[in-house]
């Protein structure tokens, strides 16, 4: 499946509004910037590494999982972004 181009223009704006509590130019202002790139990367990445088998016929990876991913990713309590710092997270 070749995911669509618009792909980092839907979830990059949805990030940048869960995370808008943090100042632009800050480390994890940086790191949230990058995520969606890096995320739909790995997910290609997964996708095509885990090919689907008849044995492991389970292995297919689509739109919904990387909207999973997305929602894990803005469910992450204030705290722990402004923590990552000392958590070691640079």
């Amino acid at each position: 499946m070749v995911l669509p181009s618009s792909v980092e223009l839907i979830y990059g704006p949805i990030l940048k509004h869960t995370f808008k509590y943090l100042k632009p130019g800050t480390d994890t202002y940086k790191v949230i910037e990058g995520l969606t790139a890096a995320t739909v990367k790995l997910w290609n990445k997964v996708k095509n590494t885990l090919l689907p088998t008849p044995a492991k016929f389970h292995y297919v990876f689509n739109m919904r999982e990387l909207s999973r991913i997305f929602k894990g990713i803005t469910n992450v309590r204030k705290e722990i972004v402004n923590t990552s710092s000392t958590l070691g997270f640079k």
